[in-house]
C-alpha cells in the first residue's frame, strides 16, 4: 500500500465517534483516558492541518511521540490487561480495535481474539462491528468479513447482530457484492437499530438503487475552474476516476497526492482523473490546488448537496468511481487502497474488474 495511502486511512481513522461503555459509572478511568486521546486528537489534527509541507505531514504521522494513536495504545492495551476477564475491559478492548490497530497490528488482533473469546455476551460488545469495519482496508475485507461472520455465528444478542449486518451489508456494498449487501442492510432494519445505525443502512440501500457497478455512469455535466461548460466528450474512450472530495474534508486532502500519483504514472495510457468538489469558495480551492500542484480537472458542485453529488447519490466523502472505456462503473469506494491495482487492470483491457 503506498504511505500516502495508509496516512490517508489513518487520518479517516482518526474522525470518528468516541467509544462509549454501556455503563458509564463503572468506567470512569476510560472516560478519562478517552478524553485526553480526544484532546490530543484535536491538537493533532490542528498542527497536521497547520503544516507547510507534504513532508512535515508525513513526518507528523510517522512519529510516535506525535501520533496520538501511537502514544495511547500503551496506556490502553495495559488498562485492558488491568481488567482482563471483566466487563470494564471492554471498553479498552474496543478501542484497542479500532484505534491500536492502526499502531500496533499484535495488539489489535490481540484485542479482537479477546472480545470474542469473553464479552460476546457483555454489553458494549456492540461497539465491536463497526471497529472491525473500520480495518477493512488494513486487514483485508476477506479477514473482516471472517470476524463479522464469526460474531453473527457466535453473539448472543439481537442488537450485536443488527449492528453486524450493517457493517457486513456495508462492507459487501464496497466490495460491489450488490445483492448479499441489499439482503444483509435489509434484515438490519427489521431488527431495533438505533436511529443513527439505522439511517446509515437506509444511507447505504439508497447507494445501492445507482449508479451500480456494472451500469452506465450518469453523465458528468457542469462547470470547472477553467470552463463554464465541461466537455465530457475529452473522456471518451478513456479510463476515468471519478474522485467526490471537498477541502473540509481531512480524508479527502489526505488522498489528494496518492491520486496525483496516478494521475502522473497512468496519465500517458489513457487515464483521466476528475474531482467533483463540494466547496462553495471557489477562489479559496483555486489557491488550494495550485499550492499542492494539483493537475485533474475539477467539476464545481458547489456543496454535498450538489445537483451532481445528487445524480450519483453520493452520501459519505472521499467517494470514488472508477469506469472503464465505455464509461461502465467497474469500482466504487471511499479510499485508495484497491485502486493502483483496479487501474492497471482496467488500462490492461480487464474490463470485468470490480472492487
Amino acid at each position: 500500500m503506498p504511505r500516502t495511502a495508509l496516512i490517508s486511512l489513518v487520518l479517516s481513522a482518526l474522525i470518528v465517534a468516541p467509544i462509549r461503555p454501556a455503563h458509564a459509572e463503572e468506567n470512569a478511568e476510560f472516560d478519562i483516558l478517552e478524553a485526553r486521546f480526544d484532546t490530543a486528537v484535536a491538537d493533532f489534527m490542528q498542527e497536521y492541518t497547520a503544516a507547510d509541507s507534504e513532508q512535515a505531514r508525513e513526518e507528523m504521522m510517522a512519529n510516535p511521540h506525535i501520533e496520538p494513536r501511537a502514544r495511547f495504545t500503551p496506556e490502553f492495551h495495559a488498562a485492558a490487561l488491568a481488567h482482563e476477564g471483566e466487563l470494564r475491559a471492554v471498553p479498552f478492548l474496543v478501542w484497542l480495535v479500532r484505534h491500536g490497530s492502526l499502531s500496533s497490528p499484535e495488539v489489535g488482533e490481540a484485542a479482537i481474539r479477546a472480545l470474542f473469546d469473553r464479552h460476546l455476551g457483555d454489553p458494549g460488545i456492540e461497539k465491536l462491528p463497526g471497529a472491525l469495519y473500520s480495518l477493512r482496508n488494513v486487514r483485508g475485507f476477506e479477514a473482516t468479513e471472517a470476524s463479522l461472520n464469526k460474531a453473527l455465528r457466535t453473539g448472543e444478542s439481537k442488537s450485536l447482530r443488527g449492528v453486524t449486518l450493517v457493517y457486513r451489508g456495508r462492507l459487501r456494498e464496497k466490495a460491489g457484492r450488490e445483492e448479499p449487501a441489499r439482503v444483509d442492510l435489509e434484515e438490519a432494519l427489521t431488527l431495533d437499530l438505533e436511529d443513527d445505525l439505522a439511517g446509515r443502512a437506509r444511507e447505504a440501500l439508497a447507494r445501492l438503487e445507482s449508479p451500480l457497478v456494472g451500469s452506465r455512469a450518469p453523465n458528468l455535466v457542469g462547470s470547472t475552474l477553467r470552463d463554464p461548460t465541461f466537455d465530457a466528450e475529452e473522456l471518451e474512450g478513456k479510463v476515468v476516476l471519478v474522485s467526490f472530495w471537498g477541502m473540509w474534508c481531512g480524508p479527502c486532502v489526505a488522498e489528494l497526492p496518492t491520486l496525483q500519483e496516478f494521475a502522473d504514472r497512468f496519465g500517458g495510457r489513457g487515464f483521466r482523473i476528475i474531482g467533483v468538489n463540494s466547496d462553495e469558495d471557489v477562489d479559496r480551492l483555486r489557491e488550494f490546488l495550485k499550492q499542492r500542484n494539483i493537475s485533474w480537472s475539477q467539476l464545481l458542485d458547489g456543496s454535498t448537496q450538489g445537483e451532481i453529488a445528487r445524480e450519483w447519490r453520493v452520501s459519505s466523502w472521499p467517494m470514488s468511481y472508477l469506469l472503464d472505456r465505455e464509461g461502465i462503473v467497474r469500482h466504487r469506494g471511499s479510499g485508495v487502497a484497491e485502486l493502483e491495482i483496479a487501474i492497471g487492470r482496467l488500462l490492461a483491457g480487464n474490463s470485468q474488474i470490480v472492487q
